[in-house]
């Protein structure tokens, strides 16, 4: 007798502990699914905003603020590199994703949430083949780019899947013919122009044209860079993107500590240290 209700002693004990260890597990697993880090997608090659350097760490102006953001926010993430084809795939797929350096379209706000703003980028420039031209202009407005893309018969080439704001966008888009999309970086784009009979021209912020023509004797020698003198500074924000099942908590901390970085020392001495 006494063997039998130590055995029923023993398997109670047993039971409760399963139950003891199975709520704990019901506990943990929750826990352990809240802190897998944010996903951030990054570009590999957009000097020199957001890049790879030579370590295979994020490096470029808005890489430095951004990571400044993350880092006084406290949040858990991780930036992971990724070409801008496959980054939009992912933000569409959802998830606990994000990337940054994006224009704001009203397309792309159908399947994303775009927002803060993490820097105002300046005013774009054509990147032209010198031999196009008779006579290389001082600076050009949208009407008179577009004059010289019907007087002139010019061809371009600008990256697939990226966006150049509200007014490029859709002239490029009615160019079709004239203006190609390719998979490429900048630098790619850049080789493309002085490549005989492949393209005349395309677009690029003034950090990045200067960047490859001064790296770049062939570059030198072969473009020209010009300015545009009307685009609106509301077209040319670089925002954060975050997939539509991102957590409003962590975009909030994210807007909040973001929005102090563009306010702050440390957003001055950065913007100088890659545009100026």
């Amino acid at each position: 007798m006494y063997n039998y209700l130590n055995l029923l002693n023993f398997i109670n004990s047993f039971n409760n502990l399963a139950k003891y260890f199975g709520l704990f597990l019901c506990l943990l697993i929750p826990s352990l699914g809240a802190q897998t880090p944010h996903t951030i997608y990054f570009l590999e090659d957009f000097r020199p905003y957001v890049y790879l350097d030579e370590n295979q760490q994020p490096a470029g102006l808005m890489s430095e603020l951004v990571i400044k953001a993350l880092e006084d926010s406290g949040l858990d993430y991780q930036l992971v590199p990724n070409n801008v084809s496959r980054l939009f795939m992912e933000i569409k797929k959802g998830g606990n994703v994000s990337t940054f350096g994006v224009y704001k379209t009203a397309e792309r706000e159908q399947w994303s949430i775009v927002t803060p703003e993490i820097y105002r980028a300046p005013q774009p420039v054509l990147v032209i083949k010198k031999t196009k031209l008779d006579q290389i202009p001082s600076s050009l407005t949208l009407q008179s780019f577009e004059a010289l893309l019907e007087q002139q018969h010019l061809t371009g080439v600008i990256i697939k899947n990226y966006s150049y704001g509200n007014l490029f966008d859709p002239l490029f888009e009615a160019k079709r013919t004239q203006v190609q999309r390719y998979q490429l970086s900048i630098e790619q784009a850049f080789k493309m122009i002085t490549s005989p009979h492949r393209a005349d021209f395309t677009l690029a912020y003034p950090a990045q044209a200067r960047y490859l023509v001064e790296q770049n004797e062939h570059f030198k020698h072969n473009l020209a860079i010009v300015p545009f003198v009307d685009i609106p500074a509301n077209d040319r924000g670089a925002f954060w993107m975050f997939s539509k099942d991102s957590d409003p908590k962590f975009i909030e901390k994210i807007e909040n500590a973001m929005n102090k970085v563009r306010h702050s020392a440390f957003y001055e001495t950065t913007v100088r240290k890659y545009v100026e």
